[in-house]
């Protein structure tokens, strides 16, 4: 398995055209600083107002004689114009091409080296096509054909972590859920040796300004039992995998546009910043969430629930290391910010009502591919570019 793991990520050379290689480009306003040894990158003005046109559609009601999914927890981009699917509700594995076509189908429900029982997501490394199982306990490789090439074991302690690839094989951060509701608890490195993972160090994830969650205690059956709930309408601190195995990583802010890129032990190398007004909550949503917590939290965490959304819930990594983040609206409309790889501003995104709901998991220099669901609960790919506005 050495020889697998030894491959890069990505395909084919990343097209780097973007909203940021033209007029938008040319029409950024910011400021690119070094701070004790964090490179900053602040965007105060410019950009392109853009939308999102869908250009394919695959399964759904409307398409009887397309392909049909289950539920569909991950999709990889080919970095051709295609993506891989993975639907848990076939237990397989499949690829569409940039029309949509099925072209690689593999795997399916059982408990051989090629089989799989509960798979959960997918990466691609090059040509090599991996695919996480849960319920085996270990990572499967296959060739971008649908060829088996091999499996490797995964340890109960990264089932159900985060993992980030880098080139010279598998570094997976594993976040565990604290006490005190900060849940980046700790993390550690495994590289691939043989069939198993062997762990190469551990380490201290970034901090979390504050804890997301609310803490109580409440007694139960004569004895106090410690509860945590999610702040409501608030941050979740998240990490999401760069490319080059590195994590950006969301951190409660408020309403503050701010994120970092942090190398794999944690130390923060960039922080990308934007001027933005954030969305405010209205009263009537605020006293909702505030109802819904236990009366113990409504007595005396009331204040903390915030009064503006955060400005954004997730990133997504495009091939080339440009990244889209999800927008917070509010209103649910589909939104996202389009940044180049140094994390200058390229523009804003609009999506069409009729996408409300729309998951976004995998991007490219032109577009996006995501799931929503159809009215009988199944899952639509949709392949959705951007355009000028």
């Amino acid at each position: 398995m050495a020889a697998l793991l030894s491959a890069g990520c990505g395909g084919a050379e990343a097209d780097r055209s973007g909203p940021w290689s033209g007029a938008a480009a040319a029409a950024w306003v910011g400021a690119i600083d070094t701070v004790d040894g964090v490179v900053r990158v602040s965007t105060s003005a410019g950009g392109a107002r853009l939308e999102l046109r869908e250009v394919l559609r695959i399964g759904g009601d409307d398409a009887p004689d397309a392909p049909r999914f289950g539920q569909v927890p991950d999709l990889v981009s080919d970095g051709e114009g295609g993506v891989w699917v993975l639907d848990v509700g076939s237990t397989e594995v499949v690829h569409l091409d940039a029309e949509g076509a099925e072209t690689v189908r593999f795997g399916g429900p059982g408990e051989g080296p090629d089989r799989f029982q509960s798979p959960r997501r997918l990466h691609r490394s090059g040509d090599t096509i991996w695919v996480e199982d849960l319920g085996s306990l270990r990572w499967s490789a296959w060739s971008s054909a649908g060829a088996h090439l091999g499996v490797v074991a995964l340890p109960p302690t990264l089932a159900g972590g985060e993992a980030s690839w880098t080139a010279d094989g598998l570094v997976a951060e594993v976040t565990g859920r604290a006490d005190d509701g900060t849940r980046l608890r700790w993390a550690g490195r495994w590289r691939a040796e043989g069939d198993a993972f062997v762990r190469v160090d551990s380490f201290a994830p970034p901090p979390v300004p504050e804890p997301y969650a609310l803490q109580t205690t409440v007694t139960r059956q004569g004895r106090e039992v410690g509860l945590a709930f999610p702040l409501p309408l608030a941050h979740q601190p998240r990490h999401m995998p760069h490319p080059d195995g590195r994590r950006w990583v969301i951190t409660p802010g408020g309403g503050d546009y701010r994120f970092q890129l942090a190398e794999v032990g944690g130390e923060v190398v960039r922080e990308i910043r934007r001027d933005l007004e954030p969305v405010p909550v209205p009263e009537s949503a605020r006293q909702a969430a505030i109802e819904r917590l236990p009366a113990e939290l409504r007595e005396t965490e009331a204040d903390r629930v915030p009064s503006v959304y955060p400005p954004f819930d997730r990133i997504v990594v495009a091939d080339d290391g440009a990244f889209w983040l999800v927008r917070s609206t509010g209103d649910g409309a589909l939104s996202f910010d389009l940044f180049d790889p140094e994390g200058r501003f390229g523009g804003t995104v609009e999506g069409a009502p009729e996408h409300a709901g729309f998951w976004l998991h995998a991007a490219d220099a032109r577009g996006v591919w995501g799931v929503r669901r159809d009215a009988a609960g199944r899952a639509v790919i949709l392949r959705l570019e951007w355009a000028e506005g």
